[in-house]
């Protein structure tokens, strides 16, 4: 068709600039279209998708807990939470949030920024949050939100006041910019310019196209999301409250992973751990603070209207940064708990967290598939086992479906319309 190009390829037509559109996935869809390229189907290079970002996210969380000073038992229960617990396995059919491996190395190159005063750090730690907005706004500015706090924290005056906050950050900032080399420098802003470029975009689509969207009170983290799944054997049951969607409010991770994380508050772990981890610890709960509702009171309205967060619809999606945090406080106390000799606490973490994914999965097999919606938009699909269209129908069994809308846009793209 005319006029088609990069950004404006043929999906959802006759709508433009539809390469701006929510989650684009620029950072991580080569790994798909490489095992397109190599001749595999839709649904093979999806799984080795899913397979290669799960990987990633454990050896890279690995290695940061690692640095983080946990023991090689600790960093390996810690990743598993982080890089692939109940809460990302919910998320199964929101592949955009899979790739989370940006985050942590964010967050450690920050922190080693301000402990060494090396602008490379705080440059690589920028460079790294704009490649999670590539791979996934929501995650992009979950990321973003949590970089702030921790820029916040590690410029704080001795005393508070106001103005010597701002007075503190200004000075960080000028620091930063005057002592940074001139190769840094430059590629630092060749890539801030193509960030800005693509928010540019995203945001005049977004407003364009009227995209924003209301206060999501219902949307936010909840008490009961942390002991909310529909994934484990072991929780039978839903606690949430009426109207709050099921599929994006599952936050629990686990049963022993979850009974090891309250030991962990109950011995005060995050008390006697090094300043590194006690500044991610405590930019984990502010964030969570962030997110968090009681009912109908919460603090999130504070945020709400800056550009990018008006657009949200799953607040709640935050629990996938959050893991972080958690994971890091989790892998803490399995220290402190080997260090009182009971040894066997890692094997049940692992256990009991691997035996709930395994479970987990056969689960999906039970989802009621409808996979004829309206034979005259895909009768002429000439390959149904690898190009057929389906939606899931109901999920959650609370109203919460892949839409239509997604089967109508594989059409059109197969059609090359």
């Amino acid at each position: 068709i005319e006029g088609k190009s990069f950004v404006n390829f043929n999906i959802l037509y006759p709508v433009k600039n539809t390469a701006f559109f929510s989650e684009t996935m620029w950072g991580v869809a080569w790994i798909y279209s490489i095992f397109r390229y190599l001749g595999f189907n839709i649904y093979e290079s999806f799984n080795f998708y899913f397979s290669i970002v799960i990987i990633i996210n454990f050896l890279v969380s690995f290695y940061v807990f690692n640095k983080l000073k946990l023991s090689i038992i600790a960093c390996y229960s810690a990743a598993f939470i982080f890089s692939c617990s109940l809460p990302i396995i919910a998320q199964d059919v929101h592949f955009h949030l899979f790739f989370r491996a940006a985050i942590p190395i964010m967050v450690l190159m920050t922190l080693y920024y301000f402990k060494t005063k090396k602008t490379i750090y705080l440059t690589s730690s920028i460079i790294l949050l704009i490649y999670q907005f590539f791979c996934s706004m929501y995650l992009g500015v979950f990321s973003f939100i949590l970089f702030i706090i921790l820029f916040i924290l590690k410029t704080k005056p001795d005393k508070f006041k106001l103005k010597l906050y701002i007075f503190n950050i200004f000075q960080e900032l000028k620091f930063y910019f005057k002592n940074q080399k001139k190769t840094e420098l430059t590629v630092l802003c060749i890539i801030v310019s193509i960030f800005v470029f693509y928010c540019f975009k995203y945001i005049s689509v977004k407003y364009y196209y009227d995209f924003s969207r209301g206060l999501p009170d219902k949307g936010l983290l909840t008490l009961q999301s942390f002991f909310t799944t529909t994934r484990s054997p072991f929780i039978p049951f839903v606690v949430l409250p009426k109207g709050y969607p099921l599929t994006e409010q599952q936050a629990f991770i686990g049963l022993i992973p979850t009974f090891i994380f309250i030991l962990g508050l109950i011995y005060k772990v995050f008390k006697r751990t090094n300043s590194l981890n006690k500044d991610i610890l405590l930019s984990g709960l502010i964030l969570l603070i962030l997110f968090f509702s009681v009912g109908p009171i919460n603090i999130y309205f504070l945020i709400y209207n800056f550009p990018g967060i008006d657009g949200i619809r799953a607040p709640s999606r935050v629990i996938l940064i959050l893991l972080f945090p958690i994971a890091l406080l989790i892998g803490i106390t399995i220290d402190k708990l080997l260090s009182k000799k009971y040894k066997f606490i890692p094997i049940l973490v692992l256990f009991f967290s691997w035996g709930e994914i395994y479970l987990s999965q056969k689960s999906i097999k039970n989802i009621d598939i409808e996979r004829n919606i309206d034979k005259s938009y895909f009768k002429s699909i000439k390959n149904s086992k690898e190009e057929n269209i389906f939606v899931f129908r109901n999920v959650d069994n609370n109203g919460w479906n892949i839409p239509l809308d997604t089967s109508v846009a594989l059409y059109a793209a197969k059609q090359n319309i």
